[in-house]
């Protein structure tokens, strides 16, 4: 019973801190796009601004047993890889979705791109990471 709470506790956790992370996000790459800078540069930015926000409350808030990694190092390293892997797809997704097949706006695909590549985030984190 203990394991299963825990693991709604850290689901929570993920759904709080990614959904702040994602806003923080989404609010810069809106920003960027309404200013007319292109959609690549604007969702890489982006990302990175909600990886550091999310690397720091994932390792002290989400994932308490990330602490056990012996290095830091490895942790932002490991994180790195599964938010790169993420940034890549969420390119790819917004691309597919405003110039190759659907042309809708640059908005609505990165919002649709962060909302599906956050399930990634979360399974790469604890697979590979936290588990």
């Amino acid at each position: 019973m203990l394991k299963i709470n825990q693991m709604y506790k850290e689901k929570i956790r993920f759904l709080i801190s990614g959904g702040f992370s994602t806003s923080l996000s989404y609010l810069l790459y809106a920003t960027m796009i309404y200013f007319d800078f292109r959609y690549y540069l604007s969702m890489t930015m982006a990302y990175m601004l909600g990886y550091i926000s999310n690397f720091v409350i994932g390792r002290y808030w989400v994932f308490e047993g990330g602490r056990k990694l012996n290095s830091i190092s490895k942790e932002i390293f490991l994180t790195l890889a599964v938010t790169i892997t993420g940034l890549v797809l969420n390119l790819l997704i917004i691309k597919i979705l405003s110039e190759t097949v659907f042309h809708i706006n640059y908005y609505l695909s990165g919002f649709i791109a962060i909302f599906i590549v956050t399930f990634w985030n979360y399974w790469g984190r604890k697979k590979w990471i936290y588990n």
